[in-house]
């Protein structure tokens, strides 16, 4: 019995031990994150819902209002408290105000405005990371993984489970948190004039 009761009290401080270093680890990222003034970073998207295969992307975040996302179907860009999208296939452009939020990697990458809590920390034989994040909000995915390279701050690998069972992973080719993009890359693209819609002309009301 004495075993039997020493063998539960070392699993339970085991556990601890492990909640509290995902928890670390998870606090870590979220602080290091929010010190960025710059993240450009590209990956590959692939899952149950990308049936047409892997999808490749970038990221691009420059305090305080510039956000770029590029996919192979389109393009978002967002500064100056305006946002132009660009439909790649019809050629077309839409202008809009831009909403009133912020476009932080802590929030894209971690859906952090969910309430995560870290669950889990694994770690492998040879130092790779694993850590597991939970949701109890029902529209935020039900699991969150997060993999990291040995030694390395900060996620090579972000795995989602959505709430309907949909699976999405993404593999992050590169992380660059010294971006300096060139200031072209923010301008809207030129279109033809039938393929330019612009949303701007009633400013919505406060």
């Amino acid at each position: 019995m004495i075993r039997i009761l020493l063998t539960l009290v070392i699993s339970v401080s085991s556990l601890s031990v492990a909640a509290d270093d995902a928890a670390r680890v998870y606090r870590d990222l979220e602080r290091h994150l929010r010190t960025l003034s710059s993240l450009d970073i590209h990956y590959q998207a692939a899952g149950t819902a990308f049936a047409d295969g892997p999808v490749s992307g970038r990221m691009l975040w420059l305090k305080p209002d510039k956000f770029y996302h590029d996919t192979p179907d389109w393009t978002l860009c967002e500064h100056d408290g305006e946002q132009w999208r660009h439909l790649k296939a019809q050629n077309t452009v839409i202008l809009e105000f831009s909403a009133e939020r912020e476009w932080l990697p802590e929030t894209m990458l971690l859906n952090l405005s969910k309430d995560l809590d870290a669950a889990g920390l694994d770690i492998e034989p040879d130092g790779r990371m694993l850590l597991r994040l939970t949701s109890d909000d029902a529209t935020a995915p039900t699991n969150i993984v997060l993999e990291f390279a040995a030694g390395s701050a900060h996620p090579d690998v972000i795995r989602y489970l959505q709430p309907d069972g949909a699976e999405v992973s993404y593999a992050i080719k590169s992380w660059d948190e010294r971006a300096q993009p060139a200031a072209s890359l923010f301008v809207t693209p030129e279109v033809p004039a039938e393929n330019l819609i612009d949303f701007r002309l009633t400013k919505p009301e406060r």
